[in-house]
C-alpha cells in the first residue's frame, strides 16, 4: 500500500474520533490526497478541515477538488476574510473556476 494511502487511512481513523489529533497528519499530505480524503468527508468535517490547514495549503486544496464534491461550498463555509484570502493564493485560472462555481 502506498505511503499517502497509508496516510489517508490514518487521518480517516484519526478524523473518525478527534478532528483536532488529525491536525499535524493534515498538513503533512499533499493538495491531491487531501482532496481525496475531502471526497469521504461528511460536509461538517470539510468545514472544520479546511480551516484547520494553513491558507496556501487550504487553496491548494481548494484547486485539486472535483467540482462534484463541491469546493465552492467551503468557500461560503468559512469567514468572508479567510475565504479572500485562499482566493488571492490560487492561480487565476483556477480561482476563475472557482468563483464562477458560486453562481
Amino acid at each position: 500500500m502506498p505511503e499517502a494511502t497509508r496516510n489517508i487511512e490514518k487521518i480517516r481513523h484519526i478524523l473518525a474520533t478527534s478532528i483536532e489529533q488529525a491536525k499535524p497528519y493534515l498538513k503533512k499530505l499533499h493538495a491531491s490526497d487531501l482532496a481525496l480524503l475531502f471526497e469521504d468527508l461528511s460536509p461538517e468535517a470539510r468545514r472544520v478541515v479546511i480551516r484547520m490547514l494553513p491558507i496556501d495549503q487550504a487553496s491548494e486544496v481548494l484547486s485539486e477538488m472535483d467540482e462534484e464534491t463541491n469546493p465552492e461550498e467551503l468557500l461560503l463555509a468559512i469567514s468572508t476574510r479567510r475565504a479572500v484570502r485562499i482566493i488571492e493564493e490560487l492561480d487565476p485560472d483556477d480561482a476563475a473556476d472557482l468563483l464562477a462555481q458560486l453562481d
